[in-house]
């Protein structure tokens, strides 16, 4: 995390130098921890740490973009001289209205502390307490936990200059058995909400009362899809 004022202060420099009639610059940026585990074993942790600049650079009706993976003064004012000179040939928007001007924002808890502190270590032992449940019959589980704690800020040269901390938890586990598996996932931005030994008993009903399946004849069948399966597929459509 880089932080409200250092942030706000790098774009807003870079803004002053932008090469058009309104320029803005969107940041996006912070850390990401995932344990994974199969076979009741966590077999990774990992943290990474990323980021993410988009400039927009306006003359007349023309909009010029450019993105850039860093955020040091030299990548952002970088990416608004690329906006800046994509600006002069990309097509006329006729109904593009203009970048926005300062507005009331209403507050929002974006960020948990508790869920940017989350440990490699607080992670593996709710995952522990997830294989003893499935373990009690007979089960395996795969899945992965992640935390992450972000950062989002937004500034252009109408005046806006915004910023936001974010954090997220989310939890994926599949039950495993010899024919069967059972599935559940959950997402907050509190990983107090996730409560995996809750996820870990779906799971696990879920395997044991899909094993031994049967073969049906081909068909047309109706089919109810949990909220889980409903997204996967609308995010590939």
């Amino acid at each position: 995390m880089i932080g409200k004022e250092r942030l706000l202060e790098a774009m807003t420099a870079a803004l002053r130098g932008a090469d058009g009639d309104e320029a803005e610059l969107v940041v996006m940026g912070g850390r990401e921890d995932l344990s994974r585990c199969a076979g009741s074993v966590v077999h990774q942790n990992v943290s990474v740490e990323n980021s993410q600049a988009v400039a927009r650079v306006v003359r007349g009706k023309r909009v010029g973009c450019a993105s850039t993976r860093g955020t040091t003064p030299a990548a952002l004012e970088r990416a608004l001289d690329d906006a800046a000179e994509l600006a002069r040939f990309v097509p006329e928007d006729e109904q593009f209205p203009g970048l926005p001007g300062p507005a009331p924002v209403p507050g929002v808890r974006s960020h948990v502390p508790e869920t940017a502190a989350v440990s490699p270590e607080a992670r593996a032992d709710e995952l522990e307490a997830v294989f003893r449940v499935a373990a009690a019959h007979g089960l395996t589980v795969a899945g992965a936990y992640a935390t992450r704690e972000q950062e989002l800020a937004v500034a252009n040269t109408r005046g806006v200059a915004l910023h936001a901390p974010l954090t997220s938890a989310s939890v994926n586990l599949v039950a495993l058995g010899e024919n069967s598996s059972g599935y559940a996932c959950a997402a907050s931005r509190d990983v107090r909400d996730l409560e995996l030994r809750n996820l870990a008993d779906t799971a696990v009903r879920k395997c044991v009362d899909g094993a031994r399946p049967i073969a049906i004849e081909p068909g047309h069948y109706e089919v109810i899809l949990e909220p889980a399966a409903m997204a996967e597929l609308m995010e590939w459509m």
